[in-house]
């Protein structure tokens, strides 16, 4: 999380100062126009430290590995201001493959026998972006909403929970144009699904946390 914060804090001066200095010095317009429609595919590698959690007595909290891959489908519209800043709105839905599996002796009365484990299966994320188009080069800055089908279970074990979680995910990133219609770009994602309740076989509650980085790279087309 405190690489996020870096990363999003020093695009966002770069991107200030820029689009200031653009402006003092009457830059002329880039050749490349960001404005219009696009459409593509992304896919990235994934990767986190899954958190359980047991309320008893006392409270118990155990960490393991989470990775995986995503891939999917990506569908936005950009706007170019004033020469160069791009505001733009982006959407994508992914099919994922992240898990971690876990086992732990710190006192959890269900787990630690059985060892536990988190997936999920799918991701959507509906994010605004601002950019600055620097020719048909354009680094930029990215957060909104995301919505994932996240399941926990313990293993060997016959009990498991399972939901859509809603969260948040926010991250930067570079997107460059090879021509009027196909660019490429390559983002950093940091993303929280929130907190999945798990039901368990004795009187304790059994909670997984789910938060994850996305190294992630697409391919777009524009309309």
């Amino acid at each position: 999380m405190k690489h996020l914060i870096r990363l999003t804090s020093a695009l966002a001066a770069v991107l200030l100062f820029s689009g200031t200095s653009h402006a003092a010095d009457a830059v002329a317009p880039t050749t490349h126009d960001w404005t219009g429609v696009y459409a593509g595919i992304q896919g990235s590698y994934d990767f986190g430290q899954n958190r359980w959690s047991e309320r008893g007595v006392p409270v118990s909290i155990s960490y393991f590995a989470l990775n995986g891959f995503s891939g999917g489908a990506t569908f936005g519209v950009n706007k170019e201001i004033n020469n160069n800043i791009v505001l733009g709105l982006e959407t994508d839905i992914s099919a994922t493959s992240i898990n971690g599996t876990g086992f732990t002796s710190n006192g959890f009365s269900c787990i630690t026998a059985a060892g536990c484990q988190t997936q999920v299966g799918w991701l959507g994320t509906a994010r605004g972006r601002i950019g600055m188009a620097l020719d048909n080069t354009m680094p930029y800055i990215t957060g909104g909403l995301a919505v994932g089908g996240v399941s926990g279970s313990f293993v060997n074990v016959n009990t498991a929970g399972s939901g859509t979680q809603v969260g948040w995910t926010a991250g930067a990133g570079i997107e460059h144009a090879f021509s009027d219609k196909l660019s490429a770009k390559v983002e950093y994602l940091y993303t929280d699904l929130g907190r999945l309740e798990l039901p368990t076989n004795c009187n304790t509650r059994c909670y997984t946390d789910i938060n994850f980085s996305m190294v992630r790279v697409g391919l777009n087309f524009k309309f």
